[in-house]
């Protein structure tokens, strides 16, 4: 059997009219509508739907999944007519010209509506139906999803496309966009066999029934390239990876040369990511009030916007400041999209050309499938990142607060860590702090502090000494505890030094210089961090308590150090022996000034005491 050039040319591509098709009944149709013209009778058009039936069933297989297809036709005074039925297994759900009525159920709402409705679980939907109604019947055959297309011709209903499945949740949206596509060829069909309009010639008959078939390989094609683009885009972590992926996949969909990506951030829109065949004016973080721009229209008109001459609409609509710049780019058409809710904006997409009056409806009805998930994937890596931001953050505290080594054993899962090293202790306290800090306010005191322990951070940091812990006016830190070098002597020597010269530039209120009294001690400490709900990294042991009484019983502008730390540095700073000082807990104890560093030892860039 030969096909008809029309017929011919759709069966050899994917999802449309399969060759063994035998179109022979079109004639005979089309014969029997034009013998019934004058007459009494009127054309068999349940034959007609059980033969397009028979179409769809072989036509749409492996476009989308169904055991059983029904056409339903609309007749006057809102009578549901069962015109045909075609299923994989001999059909008992629902005698052939079943009646029923518009006025109960939903189906009224689909007509009404104009768009497919899925069903993907008809037991709970059955629950709140009428007993005996189709639904039921359906269920009680084993269907348990189903997929109604309303059809409309030239503004009036014409009938009702069910596809039923035996699974559950089988039915997506790109299953209903397919069928939404393939539904207007349908219901011409549909409407010629019944007598409306002029009878059709056995070409026009042709031709519709071939617009059937490559309207759905054009709509399956598209999903299924749509689906592609979602692939690539979706394997996208951050939000530019996202955004970068989709300017690279998304070409086949519709024509740009830019695109542009803008978060809505409170009552402003800031521009986020732009990538382009030319050089971007607009940069990364350019904001402009969302009132001051035109895209609030965008928003409450909840349909994508198409400017397909920008120059002519700058020219005779205000224009916002990013608007113009992006004409001065040389784009000169531009589509549109607003991503979120208006109540939980998230942000607009803008593809553009260098071309004007190059968007359609098409390239919008395309597009506009893409933005649920496209949302939804943009949210997701939104929260990736901030996640990330924030593991960053607390990586970057944890390792203020403790040796990267000790960090890291606690990320990796450890709750008691205690290691026995040895160290040289360091504790300091700024002398008469109650006195002079009484004169200032609260905010003024944080904000003093914090810069002071914030210069003594920089310097524990360019000296390699780990910072233990700020305790009011008091500061302890200690050199060996994070790694294994036995420099650890002069290296808090060195901070110790820093410090009193940061001190030596602050006054107080009145004017008075500020000092600080500095203990330092060698000894054995235990370093770790307990467990339980107090995860603070610190360290124990006697060497702490001997470095405590050294700062406490020195001197204002003084470095104290202990015998042991005065071993260790002898030849490398200046020490003045103190002779014995009595210390708490202690007694007589042998101590030693700390003066600066001996210019007979090599200093580093690092080294060297400002």
């Amino acid at each position: 059997m030969s096909y008809p050039p029309e017929l011919a040319t759709a069966s050899a591509l994917p999802y449309c009219l399969p060759r063994s098709w035998n179109v022979c009944w079109i004639g005979r149709v089309t014969e029997m509508r034009a013998e019934n013209l004058g007459g009494a009778g009127a054309v068999d058009d349940c034959e007609v739907a059980m033969q397009l039936c028979e179409f769809l069933f072989e036509t749409l297989e492996g476009a989308l999944p169904y055991e059983r297809i029904a056409i339903v036709a609309v007749e006057a005074d809102e009578v549901l007519v069962q015109r045909a039925v075609r299923a994989r297994e001999p059909d008992r759900v629902i005698p052939k010209s079943y009646q029923g009525s518009l006025r109960r159920g939903t189906l009224a709402g689909v007509l009404a509506g104009g768009i497919p409705r899925v069903l993907n679980r008809l037991a709970a939907y059955a629950a709140h139906a009428e007993s005996g109604s189709p639904t039921h019947l359906l269920l009680k055959e084993g269907y348990q999803a189903s997929l109604t297309c309303p059809l409309e011709h030239e503004g009036d209903a014409v009938g009702l496309l069910f596809f039923n499945s035996r699974s559950a949740d089988v039915y997506r949206p790109e299953h209903a966009e397919i069928v939404r596509r393939i539904a207007p060829a349908i219901s011409r069909v549909l409407a010629s066999c019944a007598g409306v309009g002029e009878a059709p010639s056995q070409a026009a008959m042709t031709r519709s029934l071939a617009a059937i078939g490559r309207a759905a390989r054009a709509a399956s094609e598209e999903e299924a390239l749509l689906a592609r683009v979602l692939e690539q885009v979706r394997d996208g972590m951050v939000v530019d990876d996202v955004l970068d992926r989709l300017y690279e996949h998304c070409h086949a969909l519709l024509p740009y040369d830019r695109v542009q990506y803008a978060t809505v951030e409170g009552d402003r829109v800031v521009a986020r990511w732009a990538r382009s065949r030319f050089p971007v004016h607009l940069p990364r973080g350019f904001s402009q009030r969302l009132a001051a721009t035109s895209l609030p229209e965008v928003i409450e008109a909840g349909t994508p916007r198409i400017i397909n001459d920008l120059a002519a609409h700058a020219a005779h609509s205000p224009c916002s400041r990013g608007m113009q710049i992006v004409i001065e780019e040389g784009q000169r058409a531009s589509l549109t999209f607003f991503l979120g809710a208006p109540e939980a904006p998230l942000g607009f997409l803008f593809f553009t050309t260098i071309e004007p009056g190059v968007y359609t409806s098409a390239h919008v009805s395309r597009l506009r499938r893409l933005t649920a998930p496209l949302t939804a994937m943009l949210e997701k890596a939104r929260l990736y990142e901030q996640l990330a931001l924030a593991r960053a953050r607390s990586e970057e505290l944890l390792h203020m607060l403790m040796p990267p080594s000790i960090a890291a054993r606690l990320q990796a899962g450890e709750t008691d860590i205690a290691e026995a090293r040895e160290t040289t202790v360091l504790f300091a306290d700024l002398v008469n702090f109650t006195g002079w800090s009484s004169p200032l306010t609260p905010a003024a005191l944080l904000l003093t502090l914090r810069g002071l322990f914030a210069r003594f951070h920089e310097s524990a940091e360019r000296r390699g000494v780990s910072r233990i812990r700020v305790m009011g006016d008091g500061y302890r830190a200690a050199a060996g505890v994070a790694d294994a070098g036995d420099d650890h002597p002069e290296r808090a020597a060195l901070h110790a030094l820093d410090i009193l010269d940061i001190v030596r530039t602050m006054r107080s209120p009145d004017g008075d210089p500020i000092a600080v009294r500095i203990g330092i001690h060698t000894g054995p400490v235990v370093a770790g961090v307990l467990g339980g709900g107090d995860l603070r990294f610190d360290i124990w042991g006697p060497s702490v308590s001997v470095a405590a009484r050294l700062e406490s019983h020195g001197a204002p502008g003084r470095i104290q150090v202990s015998e042991a730390t005065a071993k260790r540095l002898e030849g490398r700073f200046a020490l003045e022996p103190r002779g014995e000082t009595h210390l708490k807990g202690l007694g007589p104890t042998p101590t030693w000034w700390l003066g600066a560093q001996s210019h007979s030892v090599h200093r580093g860039p690092d080294d060297s005491h400002p």
